[in-house]
């Protein structure tokens, strides 16, 4: 689950790594596969969240920067897709 907490001694590069091959699959998976995309952005935003959860060295590198910037731009362009009626047919 995108959502899990690591245990408590996982290393920070290998987190951060994680996120960022998270994101990537995600973000790939925009328009190629059946998955709405109000889901791809509900994934990104919980990795976001993940990547500012963060603490340690690690995250004062230039590397989280840069990728907390590219994962907030690419989140922030991901329509919501929004369901018009219950659903039913008229």
């Amino acid at each position: 689950s995108i959502g899990a907490t690591p245990s408590r001694g996982a290393d920070g590069a290998l987190e951060f790594g994680a996120i960022v091959a998270l994101a990537s699959d995600t973000y790939s998976g925009l328009g190629e596969y059946e998955v709405s995309s109000s889901r791809v952005r509900t994934e990104l935003e919980t990795l976001e969240h993940r990547l500012h959860s963060l603490r340690g060295e690690y995250a004062r590198t230039q590397a989280y920067k840069d990728f907390q910037y590219v994962l907030a731009h690419i989140t922030s362009n991901v329509p919501f897709e929004t369901t018009s009626g219950s659903g039913y047919s008229r």
